[in-house]
């Protein structure tokens, strides 16, 4: 089985004063989940100093090792500062600077060579979903965005539907479920089983204290990229324990093609109408991972 991985995204937020918000989270990190924290990176080096059992990662790398690329930062750049991961392929990425797969591609194999894990973001759009393309557009994601040779040692997935970062909008646990199973037998089909069975694959996208239990009892869902809740710990501070109370109903085979029969059920429709309650704080959220036994992937 696969140790749950709960990764904190602070995007372009965070000082130095921020880092005592590291605090709450080293308690969550133990013998069944392991937790990213990725600054930053002016806070990295210090970051990784101070991390007691918490990963240090970084937000982007670029794709060559050196080189007259004002502004940017290599890969081994962020493993010199004590970086472990490295968010590749992020949709702000990939909006903002007109990233394609090709560079995400390109990143990938940058990381793996400075010793790096990579954090592979991919994603759909509202309007890719609506027009049932869903499973295309991750299909293509992970075929470009994942050099040869990955491995669960060395690759991580996040699925982040880009309509539901940062705005409180929700897939249902039928359609995360969906997508989560299908990257799982695209891996498995391309490197094989225990390679494929090995790579752990998060879930981005308004993950609050309140749904966070649900989400990670998901097939197929192994832990959580959270974005401003991972900031400040102690803000917000919700009851995750509701979260535990969920149930989740059975869920049928994932549909191949295009995507989900439907590009929105109806109680997907209502809940991506209905705004969720305040992104609740990162301790909260990750300590709603449920445990796994010893003896699970590393």
């Amino acid at each position: 089985m696969r140790r749950k991985l709960a990764a904190g995204n602070w995007k372009m937020n965070g000082t130095r004063a921020s880092l005592s918000e590291m605090a709450a989270m080293e308690g969550i990190a133990g013998d069944a989940t392991d937790v990213l924290i990725c600054p930053p990176a002016t806070l990295i080096h210090e970051a990784a100093s101070a991390a007691k059992g918490v990963s240090i990662g970084g937000q982007d790398c670029h794709a060559e090792a050196s080189g007259a690329h004002t502004g940017d930062l290599s890969a081994a750049m962020l493993a010199d500062a004590g970086a472990s991961h490295v968010i590749l392929g992020h949709s702000e990425r990939r909006a903002d600077h007109d990233e394609h797969n090709e560079h995400v591609r390109a990143k990938c194999r940058a990381a793996r060579e400075a010793g790096l894990v990579a954090v592979v973001c991919v994603g759909e759009t509202l309007e890719q979903r609506e027009a049932q393309n869903t499973l295309d557009i991750i299909g293509g994601q992970l075929a470009g965005s994942i050099p040869d040779g990955a491995t669960g040692l060395n690759l991580v997935v996040a699925y982040e539907p880009v309509w539901a970062i940062g705005t409180g909008k929700v897939p249902t646990t039928d359609q995360i479920g969906d997508v989560h199973d299908f990257m799982r037998a695209r891996l498995e089909r391309r490197f094989g089983a225990g390679v494929g069975r090995s790579v752990r694959l998060l879930y981005g996208g308004s993950v609050k204290a309140s749904n966070a239990a649900e989400i990670f009892a998901v097939s197929n869902v192994d832990g959580a990229l959270v974005g401003g809740a991972s900031l400040k710990a102690v803000r917000l501070r919700a009851d995750h324990r509701g979260a535990e109370r969920h149930t989740l109903g059975h869920r049928g085979p994932v549909q191949g093609g295009k995507g989900p029969s439907k590009a929105l059920s109806q109680a997907g429709s209502n809940r991506l109408s209905r705004p969720g309650p305040p992104e609740a704080p990162a301790a909260a959220v990750f300590r709603s991972i449920p445990p796994l036994p010893a003896g699970v992937i590393r």
